[in-house]
């Protein structure tokens, strides 16, 4: 029986091997089943978003490798840390901004892998103002505290709204009287329209902070620099 994903064709490129018809539509259809599941993490349907995760994995023949940076957001979610973990083995390197890695790690107990899934440089490469906010990685806490504040940054940035919500959260039950967490998740809460919770976070970071994002949270609270909703 043909494998479509591993099958070559008989007409070669530079540098490249295109795809056979089997293969390409393979992709294709597994291309829109990472956007339906993106799209019900979106909207905070864990469920459905597991369900369709597990559908990529059948497509695939249980070959985690082509789809563990899609089924590990899902599982995460879900708290089923220690599958998300066994997507990632002892694969991540030092260097490599991997969030999903570190939030799996260190929640199943594996601080050094945790440890090196991420570096704190990647998570200022926009943000060089946000150094002096970071819990750093000198304990377990810290660690947690830091990859989750790192994944709901950066799924803020990318308008994955759900999910910031949800490691924002984690990170201001970790550290309630950190600046940062405090107005990106009130950030996270304007841009669903929920302005009432979100003006507690403001008021909280702005009492706190007196710096860079101390004036963020008094300009939100002023209505300047609030995000639209969606």
């Amino acid at each position: 029986m043909r494998d479509p994903l591993t099958e070559p064709t008989a007409k070669t490129k530079v540098n490249q091997v295109p795809l056979t018809p089997e293969a390409a539509a393979f992709y294709r259809r597994l291309a829109q089943k990472r956007r339906q599941i993106e799209t019900l993490l979106d909207k905070n349907d864990v469920r459905g978003a597991e369900r369709a995760a597990e559908e990529a994995l059948r497509m695939t023949g249980g070959r985690t490798d082509l789809v563990a940076h899609d089924l590990a957001p899902v599982y995460l979610r879900a708290g089923k840390y220690e599958k998300a973990a066994s997507l990632f083995g002892f694969r991540a390197s030092p260097g490599n901004l991997n969030l999903d890695a570190a939030i799996a790690f260190v929640m199943t107990g594996r601080l050094e892998e945790a440890r090196r899934s991420y570096r704190e440089a990647h998570l200022l490469a926009y943000h060089p103002e946000f150094e002096p906010y970071l819990p750093g990685s000198s304990n377990a806490r810290a660690v947690e505290a830091t990859v989750f504040l790192g994944r709901g940054l950066v799924d803020y940035d990318h308008r994955k709204n759900a999910s910031a919500l949800w490691a924002l959260e984690h990170a201001v039950g970790l550290i309630p009287r950190n600046p940062l967490a405090l107005c990106y998740y009130g950030l996270a809460l304007a841009r669903q329209g929920r302005e009432r919770e979100a003006r507690r976070y403001f008021e909280a970071a702005a009492r706190l902070d007196n710096g860079t994002i101390g004036r963020r949270a008094r300009a939100a609270l002023s209505g300047q620099g609030r995000p639209q909703k969606r």
